[in-house]
């Protein structure tokens, strides 16, 4: 039968226990644990880390985002100047098409009223002419028929 009491070799176990516990401390549990601390200060210095780029990012991000919003205002003002210079463009030459065409109108208006009196003047040469000669041809009629 087993014997659960202690007895005297309780001493010389728990000196071994103690000499084991002393040796793994020392070359295992000791050894690990500054492992993972290394580890742990390195998982902390490597978030500490990253949490300084992503705020270097943000900061970036917002720096970006702030000259797309000027280049997008100043290309505004430039398309509106832009066009405002094109439409000033237009205005200039419609206007100077109109007057291009004024003056064409008025030489053409020109040209008819002289060309107009020349053929008034020519018409009534020729009606006083063809009246001469029907007045001719009808006296002439007139001297055969007495």
């Amino acid at each position: 039968m087993i014997d659960l009491a202690p007895n005297l070799t309780i001493f010389p176990m728990w000196f071994l226990f103690v000499v084991v516990l002393v040796v793994l401390n020392r070359w295992v549990f000791q050894p690990t644990l500054a492992l993972l601390d290394e580890r742990k200060n390195q998982t902390e210095r490597q978030e500490q880390n990253a949490q300084h780029l992503l705020e270097e990012t943000q900061k970036r991000l917002a720096s970006y985002e702030e000259a797309i919003l000027q280049a997008r205002n100043r290309a505004a003002v430039e398309r509106e100047r832009i066009v405002n210079e094109a439409h000033e463009q237009e205005k200039a030459i419609i206007d100077q098409a109109r007057s291009d065409t004024e003056k064409v109108l008025d030489d053409i208006k020109t040209k008819v009223e002289g060309e107009k009196g020349g053929a008034i003047l020519k018409l009534r040469q020729e009606a006083q002419g063809l009246a001469r000669s029907i007045v001719d041809k009808v006296l002439e009629r007139d001297k055969k028929v007495a």
